[in-house]
């Protein structure tokens, strides 16, 4: 499901705190009508269900938010992986025949502006199949050099051994990258998450308009905090936009350091 990550995540942002606000000033008008004589007996019901109701948005919180953190890091340190790989793979080419070995090194390198570009294509599906489709093709090239017996130097097996397995590790970490890219927060868990929210806003507003506080200040700090917080880990769960992309300083150095 994309509906949720394909709608930039300040509009989100901006139509939550539209919706909350607006909640809270309805609910605050509900809750004015309510005389004082009904609040007496209701109103420690009505605090209890609203703490209730806090409490579970702040543990639905905690879950999202832990749900994008842990996927973002697991995104960052596949960056780590797959930029370790690739130069275990460029350093094990001497156990090839220098003609094979200058050879392969240079579809490393090009392999590797291939997979930092997948970052950089952002949130664009065709140029990010298109990428994908070019890594395989090069990984395909990449293998089919590694698993030619005759390009090596003696001895033969133990480099077959070791160059293969390099560039084996290097295609499973590229798949796993690939995999993590599509594991997000799921959508249901979103939309439950702004069900939560807009209706522990309502009841914050009816118990304000029903105690016949005037708590503007304090609404407005409860819908700010809590679409800062939504903010967050909706931006940790898109790693290529936002203010929270992954770094890939790894892949960067990398290519600095394949070109000396």
């Amino acid at each position: 499901m994309r509906f949720l990550y394909d709608i930039p995540t300040p509009i989100l942002a901006v139509l939550l705190f539209i919706a909350m606000i607006a909640i809270i000033e309805g609910a605050q008008r509900l809750g004015r009508r309510l005389d004082g004589e009904k609040w007496q007996h209701s109103h420690d019901m009505l605090i209890m269900t609203t703490r209730a109701m806090l409490g579970l948005l702040g543990l639905l919180l905690a879950f999202s938010f832990s749900l994008s953190a842990i996927r973002h890091e697991a995104r960052r340190t596949l960056v780590l992986k797959e930029a370790n790989s690739v130069v275990s793979a460029y350093l094990r080419c001497d156990l090839l025949a220098p003609a094979a070995r200058d050879q392969m090194r240079e579809l490393l390198r090009s392999y590797a502006g291939l997979r930092l570009q997948y970052f950089e294509v952002g949130h664009n599906e065709a140029e990010e199949q298109r990428v994908i489709q070019e890594s395989q093709s090069m990984q395909g090239r990449l293998w089919a050099m590694a698993a030619g017996v005759d390009n090596y130097v003696e001895p033969r097996s133990t480099g077959l051994s070791m160059l293969a397995s390099a560039i084996d590790e290097m295609i499973a970490i590229s798949r796993d990258r690939h995999a993590s890219r599509a594991n997000r927060v799921p959508e249901p868990v979103l939309w439950m998450l702004f069900v939560m929210v807009l209706v522990s806003s309502g009841a914050v507003g009816y118990c304000f308009g029903a105690s016949q506080q005037h708590g503007h200040i304090f609404a407005f700090s409860f819908v700010f905090l809590v679409c800062l917080v939504v903010y967050i880990i909706l931006d940790l769960d898109r790693p290529r936009r936002g203010l929270m992309k992954v770094d890939q300083t790894p892949l960067l150095e990398l290519q600095t350091t394949l070109r000396r």
